[in-house]
């Protein structure tokens, strides 16, 4: 017998359909589930958490809330700039190289800072980005931000993934508290028989 062909019968006076919620709400227990593709409310076992178990899950939790908390701290500052900075493009006019030694091996490394020229309140200002280990060639164009009172000391580049990275806090945080909450329930879903 197929599915359309199939029966339906009461339960506590109501008619019962063989489909998964139904299953699920009205306590019938689903005799065709893996023959359908649907899923039987009885793979879920009892499951008693040790004390290792408990705690791995805790501070998974206690994690995940910290980088859902961090990234919305992220999210804040970078529309408090936004909010408040002004942004405009910027190009990189020259380069300034310095030698540093490494911790490692005590080594010189050089680095380069590109040195930015961008337009505010109409006058034409400069200022000297941060040292990396490649030279930004002249010529190329930056975003930066600034405060129009102080253009010259508060300017910065805007990193153009800087974004991006409330979001992956807020993603990385929500599967550690997913996960965590699984780990904390008293049941598990079994997959065999």
């Amino acid at each position: 017998m197929g599915w359309a062909s199939r029966l339906s019968y009461g339960v506590g006076g109501q008619d019962a359909h063989p489909t998964i919620l139904d299953n699920l709400f009205l306590g019938v227990p689903s005799g065709n589930a893996r023959c359908y593709g649907e899923i039987d409310p009885m793979n879920f076992k009892p499951h008693q958490s040790t004390f290792d178990d408990k705690l791995s899950a805790s501070i998974g939790l206690v994690m995940g809330l910290l980088f859902i908390g961090g990234g919305f701290w992220v999210r804040n500052i970078v529309a408090h700039e936004g909010a408040t900075l002004n942004e405009t493009r910027g190009t990189v006019v020259d380069s300034i190289s310095r030698r540093d030694r490494t911790d490692t091996n005590n080594q010189q490394k050089e680095t380069y800072a590109p040195v930015i020229e961008f337009l505010a309140n109409g006058e034409r200002t400069r200022f000297t980005g941060n040292y990396e280990s490649y030279r930004s060639s002249n010529g190329q164009i930056v975003v930066v931000r600034y405060d129009p009172k102080q253009p010259t000391s508060t300017a910065r580049v805007v990193n153009p993934l800087e974004g991006l990275v409330p979001w992956g806090m807020f993603g990385m945080g929500g599967l550690a508290v997913l996960y965590s909450l699984g780990a904390l329930l008293p049941v598990r879903w079994s997959s065999g028989e």
